[in-house]
């Protein structure tokens, strides 16, 4: 924690417009006034009446002030501090993600400089893990993430650490990318598509995964969970408990909680649960599981023939993934043929070789399901013809 901070500072930075937008999205009611510069917003309660005197010029001498004595109306009204409020307001329509590390080392605000490598990096790789397990299911990623998605990670930020034994923020700003192009949200957008951002089903689908982890080491069925769903919309990736396990949680004097807090005026597409707190006895199965599917792990296949079809969402804009079968020649020339999921970049590559009848390759785990074989975390190539 820095405990040298100027909230009073910071909350002038925040735009008495996008306040005013804030506190109308949450039914603050604006009364009339006759004060000049000054407009008074209320809202009732339960517990009582607030009233906040929102300042309208940065030229007012006392704007700081004024910011500040608003934030802490609302943080009284919201149940939160002021430090939390005022990390909201300089960032209205983000999801704020808290990685918290609960330990007695920790219980001044501060942490180990290894500890505090570890919770950074693995951090950043809990987002990344779960988009690709978001946008491509598979029980393991080889290759990179997709580029419209790493455009969307590189915009996000880690906020100031917090008090509470060892808190660190990550800033999730609501956003799309259209054509390829990063489109950032405002408190003026519409609300729909702030619900339906990469950024709100990103962070929704790390919370749930969180969730889901707990709640199926705690019936003794995680291995099964993750084989059963390595395809489907719930999957969950050894990437991603590679991540889990590398926080500090392997200390067995450590909790791991996180935490989602949904951008306050986006209400729609959000989760019942926000919080998932982990001690060490999680940190065991999550281990045993990610050593035994190494152990295990099939060689890399390679399939060389021409694509089939192609499906996927049919906006462009919009799509993220793709679906190509391959159809190919055996080593006793009999033909077969082979589905894999594509991120993006590499599928609208596999739509113009399946329009030119191009010779592709795809390598990666095979999984044979019934008559079914597909390719996972596949390696996608255009081979000349």
């Amino acid at each position: 924690m820095i405990y040298s901070t100027d909230f009073k500072k910071l909350a002038g930075k925040i735009s008495h417009i996008d306040l005013g937008k804030y506190l109308a999205d949450l039914h603050w009611k604006k009364i009339a006034s006759k004060r000049k510069n000054v407009d008074i917003y209320q809202l009732e309660k339960r517990d009582g009446l607030f009233q906040i005197n929102l300042p309208l010029s940065r030229a007012l001498r006392d704007y700081n002030e004024a910011m500040y004595s608003a934030m802490e109306t609302i943080s009284k009204s919201e149940g939160k501090s002021v430090e939390q409020i005022i990390l909201e307001l300089l960032n209205p329509v983000s999801d704020i993600v808290r990685f918290r590390i609960i330990s007695e080392k920790n219980e001044g605000g501060n942490i180990y400089i290894e500890d505090a490598i570890q919770l950074y990096n693995n951090a950043k790789k809990l987002f990344v893990a779960s988009a690709m397990d978001m946008l491509n299911p598979s029980i393991n990623h080889n290759g990179r993430l997709d580029g419209n998605m790493q455009k969307l990670i590189e915009n996000f930020r880690f906020g100031q650490t917090e008090i509470g034994s060892y808190i660190t923020s990550v800033v999730c700003p609501l956003a799309n990318i259209c054509a390829g192009e990063y489109e950032q949200y405002s408190l003026f957008s519409d609300g729909e598509l702030c619900a339906q951002s990469l950024t709100r089903r990103l962070t929704k689908k790390l919370i749930s995964s969180m969730q889901s982890i707990k709640e199926n080491i705690e019936q003794g069925i995680l291995e099964e969970y993750i084989n059963d769903n390595s395809c489907s919309e719930d999957s969950i990736s050894v990437n991603f408990l590679e991540a889990l396990s590398d926080m500090s949680v392997k200390n067995p004097q450590n909790e791991l909680e996180i935490t989602a807090t949904w951008a306050p005026t986006v209400k729609k597409n959000i989760l019942d649960i926000n919080s998932i707190r982990l001690s060490h006895d999680y940190y065991n199965p999550i281990k045993a599981f990610t050593e035994k599917y190494k152990t295990s792990k099939s060689d890399a296949k390679s399939f060389i023939g021409k694509i089939k079809s192609c499906t996927s969402e049919p906006d462009a804009g919009r799509r993220v993934q793709g679906k190509i079968q391959l159809v190919f020649l055996d080593d006793c020339y009999k033909s077969g043929s082979v589905q894999s999921w594509l991120r993006k970049e590499d599928y609208d590559r596999a739509v113009t070789a399946h329009q030119q009848g191009s010779v592709v390759k795809i390598t990666g785990t095979l999984v044979e399901k019934g008559k079914t074989r597909r390719i996972e975390s596949a390696d996608f190539k255009v081979l000349e013809n």
